[in-house]
């Protein structure tokens, strides 16, 4: 399909048609119109737009390799928005070191990529982020043990890269470890309450049981009074919280099938990271000693 440009000169016409063969092969982009806006409600017009295989969406800027006040409105927008599209500023080779430090700078600070392009040849030195999960409350990782820093770390850089169930299902994994390693030491010490039955329950269940059950039976049979008198004081309300997680654990969830669903989808996930994070700190606060 072929694409008119009316407002980009004709010097930078080739490097708006690499930068979308590039997308097109690397990226599986398709669809792709010439200085479209996005909606009725956005009045910006990117050189290129076009979809992803996702339904999320991409736009490229094309330019000498500065930025325009326009267009960093326009990204504001889309991550005010929530908006499911990844922007990027397409530059032909050869510019001023010092202007192309700088775009690259300012690319990362507002989640665009940057393609540079040298004749056919395309290169993405700055990927970039989804606007949609662009707005994820920074994780502060001072609020976590050194063990479990990178690991946290790793999970955000994930959500952020485009993947945000996998980065949701990284916090999990820890949250999960915390509060079984937190039920055992409450077995092994025997803070249950004196009518509990404990037969059959033993380390292993505690490991390997279903997670949703291994944090039943603790908010059901603990002994809060005991708990205290040892020095590991039992927030239940916390632990209330722990187990409102579960029911997303393991859920794989349906690829969205449009726009809109791909942008609940993502104010979803945010809201469950921000959540799920915020409980993995308060539970590695209250059982400091305990490593999960």
């Amino acid at each position: 399909m072929s694409l008119e440009f009316r407002a980009l000169s004709a010097e930078l016409v080739p490097v708006a048609m690499a930068a979308r063969n590039f997308l097109s092969g690397q990226d599986g982009a398709r669809k792709f119109r010439a200085e479209s806006a996005i909606a009725e409600q956005f009045a910006y017009r990117p050189t290129l737009l076009a979809e992803a295989s996702d339904k999320s969406l991409i736009a490229v800027e094309v330019s000498e390799g500065s930025y325009t006040a326009p267009l960093v409105e326009f990204v504001l927008d889309c991550q005010r928005e929530s908006l499911p599209i990844r922007v990027f500023v397409a530059v032909p080779v050869g510019g001023p070191p010092g202007a192309i430090l700088q775009l690259h700078r300012r690319a990362r600070q507002l989640g665009i990529g940057v393609l540079e392009v040298d004749g056919r040849r395309v290169t993405r030195p700055v990927p970039a982020l989804s606007l949609s999960l662009w707005g994820l409350r920074p994780m502060t990782q001072q609020r976590f043990p050194k063990r479990l820093r990178a690991r946290l770390s790793q999970a955000e850089d994930t959500f952020r890269n485009g993947n945000p169930a996998k980065g949701c299902g990284g916090v999990y994994d820890a949250l999960e470890s915390q509060s079984r390693a937190v039920a055992w030491e409450i077995d092994r010490r025997r803070l249950w309450k004196a009518s509990t039955s404990r037969k059959g329950h033993g380390r292993n269940w505690f490991e390997k049981h279903a997670w949703a059950n291994v944090l039943e039976y603790v908010d059901t049979y603990v002994d809060a009074q005991t708990m205290d008198s040892n020095w590991l004081p039992f927030d239940r309300a916390l632990w209330s919280r722990v187990r409102g997680l579960t029911p997303h654990r393991n859920e794989s969830g349906h690829e969205p099938k449009s726009l809109r669903k791909l942008q609940a989808r993502d104010r979803e996930l945010r809201t469950r990271f921000e959540h799920a994070t915020d409980c993995l700190a308060e539970l590695v606060a209250a059982f400091p000693r305990i490593r999960g």
